[in-house]
């Protein structure tokens, strides 16, 4: 179960990588870094580097239930035993 978890969270952060990447690129196209758009740009660019970190914090925090939950699990089976 370990190594699921963690494929699952390297999996996840890969994704939210790739999602801001994307992001990002499209937002450069939108807004180019010249002229009055490039505060926004950067404004639009933080918020969602924002947004980005929050969900993987989501994801490791739920990751840390799971185990935790697994652990107490394991070491009750184990304590029966």
């Amino acid at each position: 179960m370990p190594r699921e978890l963690l494929k699952s969270f390297e999996d996840g952060q890969r994704a939210a990588a790739d999602a801001v990447h994307k992001f990002v690129d499209t937002v450069e196209d939108a807004l180019p870094l010249r002229g009055d758009s490039a505060p926004k740009r950067q404004e639009v660019v933080d918020s969602a580097i924002e947004m980005t970190e929050r969900l993987v914090q989501a994801q490791v925090d739920v990751l840390r239930r799971v185990a935790r939950g697994a652990s107490r699990t394991f070491g009750d089976s184990m304590k029966r035993s």
